[in-house]
């Protein structure tokens, strides 16, 4: 028998694999499907008069597909695994597990290691995302 600890571990681990295995590819798929019926109706749609708005708004709609699909494609897996990795380092069976003469396991390491990537993550998304802003001359100012 699990304790509640280890229980919650175990079926927390299976939901992310789950969701990496199954949800995941479903939503991709999702996502181009979005992005070819948009194709569809908004060259369905456009005209002489409206090319312009449509054209933006088909444009602004195929980009926020291509990065939802993009995000769902390469940014959730990585974190779900990291997720999971987490998951099993945390709630595995301490108890069942024979330790070495003299091994002991740090966590702040670790934790550490986490939090150096956050933030470099985070650093990144920052740099990424300002607005870049382009002078007369041709040079990124």
């Amino acid at each position: 028998k699990m304790s509640c600890k280890g229980a919650f571990g175990y079926y927390l681990s299976l939901v992310l694999a789950h969701i990496q295995d199954h949800v995941l590819p479903l939503l991709v798929r999702v996502s181009s499907i979005g992005i070819y019926a948009s194709i569809v109706y908004f060259t369905w749609k456009i005209d002489r008069h409206t090319l312009q708005d449509f054209g933006q708004k088909l444009f602004i709609v195929l980009l926020g597909c291509v990065s939802i699909g993009a995000t769902l494609d390469v940014f959730l897996p990585a974190l779900i695994l990291a997720c999971l990795g987490a998951t099993t380092t945390i709630y595995r069976h301490t108890d069942e597990m024979p330790k070495r003469a003299g091994e002991e396991r740090h966590l702040l390491p670790m934790l550490g290691q986490l939090a150096h990537g956050v933030l470099v993550g985070l650093s990144m998304v920052v740099f990424l995302t300002e607005e870049v802003q382009v002078s007369t001359d041709h040079r990124i100012v």
